[in-house]
């Protein structure tokens, strides 16, 4: 059964506090990466309706979209293929704006290649430049890895696809790009703290990959070392991809190719697509924690606190999206 690995980043600081009103805190800046290579042409079946990965990752990029209601948003829309990526709203732009350029893609197809390291390194220094620095994320849908960058994060794979990262490979400067204080070898203890929270989601079965387990620790997790699901890629190892979402704050999204796609919300904070229990657990060694060192994910009114005004949002909003999971 395929799965669609989706690198998704869904409000790390949400822009408002919740007093019986939401009031704007301060402008968010999300980015979104749509992975448009040959391989998402792959088939999907979603409750007896035949589409293509290629076609499911905008639905899914618009519904991340929808998600952030808040006044002040601000989106960017970038594409990747063959040996470059497009930013196809060409910067930030309304709500509004960025729906219309993920529904302008629908009639293009997916060819080529995949780019991914360097559309990633560029768009964490674009979101960089973006300020406040606390509201900003980085949402990557996708199924599969870098083969075609040719820029300053092009390199080889990581020798043996886990950490360490080798500083020469895509993953090594990824990952310096994404934690500038972290010095060789690279890795989640003493990452410092991320220039922006990234979220993917993955698409079928991951360029024929497999779900291994194993113990991971884990940026101000508690306790230190945590089981944690690691997606392996058949070529390249992409516990890279579990290991950079769980380190920024952000998490991994399976989507196999024969599920209903996962209902985006920011109260699903482990990513899941199914606001329940497990939520709840995520949540409960983080409370009262500032943010950081807790994950961005669990401070779902962005006050930089998780706190029981996180954790009673989450409760309100129990079972939603739990009629057609992804995992």
């Amino acid at each position: 059964m395929k799965r669609l690995k989706f690198i998704s980043t869904i409000a790390v600081g949400l822009l408002f506090s919740f007093i019986g009103t939401f009031s704007l805190a301060q402008t968010f800046h999300a980015t979104v990466l749509i992975d448009r290579s040959g391989s998402m042409t792959a088939q999907t079946m979603r409750n007896g309706v035949v589409s293509s990965r290629c076609a499911d990752a905008l639905l899914e990029a618009d519904q991340k979209v929808q998600n952030i209601f808040l006044p002040g948003t601000q989106v960017s829309v970038w594409t990747y293929q063959n040996s470059t990526y497009s930013n196809v709203t060409g910067g930030f732009v309304s709500k509004a704006a960025a729906l219309s350029a993920i529904n302008s893609l629908g009639g293009q197809s997916c060819t080529g290649t995949t780019p991914m390291a360097d559309t990633v390194c560029d768009a964490i220094d674009t979101l960089k430049l973006a300020a406040p620095a606390t509201y900003r994320t980085l949402w990557v849908l996708t199924d599969g890895v870098e083969n075609s960058s040719s820029g300053s994060c092009s390199g080889g794979s990581d020798a043996d696809g886990i950490e360490p990262w080798d500083a020469t490979s895509w993953q090594g400067k990824i990952w310096q790009q994404l934690f500038p204080s972290d010095t060789p070898p690279y890795q989640a203890a003493g990452a410092g703290a991320p220039e922006v929270p990234i979220y993917f989601g993955v698409f079928g079965d991951y360029i024929g990959g497999r779900v291994a387990s194993r113990s991971m620790d884990l940026a101000g997790d508690a306790p230190a070392v945590s089981s944690h699901t690691q997606l392996v890629a058949a070529s390249s190892g992409s516990g890279f991809f579990d290991m950079v979402a769980a380190t920024s704050g952000g998490y991994v999204t399976e989507i196999d190719d024969q599920s209903s796609l996962p209902t985006s919300s920011r109260f699903d904070v482990d990513g899941t697509g199914c606001v329940d229990q497990n939520d709840l657990i995520k949540m409960l060694p983080y409370l009262d924690s500032t943010v950081p060192p807790a994950p961005a994910s669990l401070d779902v009114n962005g006050d930089l606190v998780v706190d029981i005004d996180d954790y009673n949002l989450v409760v309100a909003n129990t079972g939603l999206g739990c009629g057609g999971i992804s995992k």
